[in-house]
């Protein structure tokens, strides 16, 4: 069994975020809070455009897709973002935040000066709390840290990836790309052509149907892995567990793998197999559930 986990990439890009928002979070002393900005930016854009939202440290996300095609930027920073940046347009537009006081160290990684900054403030002054309304065909890009981040009704390709934060989409795009390291993974989409869903501490849940020529992956180390689908679905399935169960309601049962582990592996076609769908789990429950 190979468990992939081809995220634990978390990129060095996320993995050095993380690093930051533990040292915010880490120093941060009970204090008062800060004044928060308010956002507000309205501009045109094309209506498949491509937004890129980086930099997130902490923070809520909400992006929901409309008929216009204009971006519009609402919500609130904490008084320790140093700046907040929306620019570009119309094809695509680029938003997130600055964080000065993380641009300069000393040769050792460290600066006690900038360190003590830190110190008697809490986390929420380097909240990011953005709802952001885009054409129903953009193409979204979305990295953060301790984000949560919700989509809807949003049907061009979608790329999210967190360090800790739950993750959920709703809509019609037919690429999907979601992945969090402690973070949920829920997922409901009508006629899905590429997925990939990945997390190491979390749950994943997808429901939906799969088009035809689909390719479809789950990986979870410590979570379980749950897709709710049509009665027709037709697709050839893999799926494998190192110590959890699998549960099928399309009729074909799971079997033993090793005497010495309890793990199990399950391959089955419904219908005519037009899709590949695999899933992989360490220790975690996959249960694939008819609609």
């Amino acid at each position: 069994m190979k468990l992939r986990m081809s995220f634990c990439r978390v990129s060095e890009h996320s993995a050095l975020l993380l690093l930051f928002s533990t040292l915010v979070i880490g120093l941060s002393l009970p204090g008062t809070a800060l004044a928060q900005s308010q956002i507000e930016d309205r501009r045109a854009v094309a209506s498949d455009v491509w937004i890129e939202i980086d930099e997130i440290i902490v923070g809520d996300i909400r992006v929901v897709g409309w008929e216009n095609d204009e971006l519009l930027v609402t919500g609130t920073i904490g008084a320790d973002v140093d700046e907040f940046v929306i620019e570009g347009g119309p094809e695509s537009v680029e938003i997130y935040a600055e964080w000065d006081e993380w641009d300069e160290w000393d040769e050792d990684g460290e600066n006690e000066d900038r360190r003590r900054r830190w110190r008697g403030r809490g986390h929420h002054d380097v909240d990011v709390i953005l709802e952001i309304r885009v054409p129903h065909g953009a193409r979204l890009e979305i990295n953060g840290v301790t984000t949560s981040v919700h989509v809807e009704q949003v049907h061009g390709s979608i790329e999210i990836e967190t360090v800790t934060g739950t993750i959920e989409y709703s809509g019609n795009a037919t690429v999907l790309e979601l992945a969090s390291v402690t973070g949920s993974i829920v997922a409901k989409t009508s006629s899905l052509m590429e997925g990939s869903f990945e997390t190491v501490n979390g749950e994943i849940y997808f429901e939906g149907a799969v088009a035809p020529g689909a390719e479809l992956d789950f990986e979870a180390v410590n979570g379980s892995v749950e897709l709710l689908l049509p009665a027709d679905v037709s697709a050839n399935f893999h799926v494998e567990t190192m110590m959890g169960e699998i549960v099928n309601d399309f009729g074909e049962q799971p079997r033993r793998t090793s005497r010495w582990v309890p793990s199990q592996e399950l391959s089955f076609r419904t219908g005519g197999g037009d899709a590949d769908i695999n899933i992989e789990t360490l220790q975690g429950a996959v249960r694939i559930r008819r609609h």
